[in-house]
């Protein structure tokens, strides 16, 4: 009853979108950013600004979920960023994509395709959360940018990426959407968490069909809004009988 909460599904076949809440609002991203970051990545490579094997300084070190403190200094390419980015959360890596790419040009990227609530302010870890100074998403641009990443046919960050990448690699992986799904489905995730924020998209694959999922959450304890996003991803698999 405290926080500030959303979710939205999306069926990536048919493009029809599920039970719905405050979908459309933009609200804290923490690493939900990397959505943003994955897709104007995608949208540099399909014009030949970059490509996977392009390499990028590490200059970005503010702490926290991190693989690669003792790679600051030196140079990685942009598919073990993004690696780094879906299997660990990375915030090094994310913040060193952040700042190869430009805030105003993921800004730019994702509103020429019709994301305008992506709003970035700062890097991961130095936001000061829902203020002026902090970085901004909503669940229906996660869950469609994720649609059009997963059918995408012009760059190398495409559904056979996320499939590969998008496993998180550390206990936070069945914490919240994907915590209740069945062994049978196919399912891939990315969070974010801190003190009184749980953030989370989710792809979930049943045979033919594939939905992306996203939650937003704040204001509450880190457990309690985990348990809401559990619940929300319990919902929806046993309300559309996946893994049966």
């Amino acid at each position: 009853p405290n926080a500030t909460w959303a979710y939205c599904m999306l069926d990536l076949e048919s493009g029809l979108g599920y039970g719905t809440l405050n979908a459309t609002e933009a609200l804290s991203a923490s690493a939900m950013v990397i959505v943003p970051i994955l897709y104007t990545l995608a949208a540099q490579m399909a014009d030949g600004q970059l490509g996977m094997d392009t390499m990028v300084p590490i200059t970005q070190n503010l702490g926290g979920r991190t693989q690669l403190s003792q790679r600051v200094g030196s140079s990685l390419s942009v598919e073990e960023l993004a690696r780094y980015m879906l299997q660990y959360s990375d915030n090094i890596a994310t913040n060193t994509l952040l700042e190869y790419l430009g805030f105003e040009n993921v800004e730019a990227v994702c509103a020429a395709n019709g994301y305008a609530s992506v709003s970035l302010a700062n890097y991961v870890m130095a936001t000061e959360d829902n203020t002026a100074n902090d970085n901004y998403v909503s669940c229906s641009d996660l869950c469609a940018m994720l649609f059009e990443l997963y059918y995408n046919e012009n760059s190398a960050i495409d559904g056979a990426f996320l499939e590969q990448y998008m496993h998180l690699q550390d206990d936070t992986e069945a914490l919240g959407l994907l915590a209740q799904a069945p062994a049978s489905l196919d399912t891939m995730n990315l969070n974010g968490q801190k003190t009184g924020k749980y953030n989370e998209v989710a792809l979930v694959r049943d045979g033919e069909s594939i939905y992306a999922m996203a939650f937003l959450g704040h204001g509450d304890k880190l457990e309690a809004l985990q348990c809401a996003a559990k619940e929300v991803g319990q919902y929806c698999v046993e309300t559309l009988e996946l893994g049966e």
